[in-house]
């Protein structure tokens, strides 16, 4: 029987790819994923790289067409749990890590 979902969060790092080797399966999958318009996020815990640098990656380097959309970084979640706890009026924050 085969398994229907709805969606998938999608880790990039060992699953689309390993590091500069593609992983064959992974674009066909993608492709069958994009085909079936089956919603799909692939989600990275790399904070060094913006959802344009890995739609780059991916095109560039392991020939999978994907979205800005289709990527959620560490970087955005922090964004979006800072977002929902601040304060009105405590908007600003001090960040500390490595320039992009």
């Amino acid at each position: 029987m085969k398994k229907h979902y709805d969606g998938y969060f999608i880790d990039l790092d060992g699953t689309i790819y390993a590091g500069k080797r593609r992983i064959p399966a992974a674009k066909r999958f993608i492709e069958r994923l994009q085909d079936t318009d089956t919603d799909f996020m692939f989600v990275t815990n790399n904070t060094t790289k913006l959802p344009i640098d890995v739609v780059q990656n991916l095109a560039d380097n392991h020939d999978i067409h994907v979205a800005e959309k289709n990527v959620y970084t560490a970087g955005l979640a922090s964004a979006d749990y800072v977002a929902q706890v601040a304060k009105p009026g405590q908007d600003s924050v001090y960040i500390v890590g490595e320039s992009v």
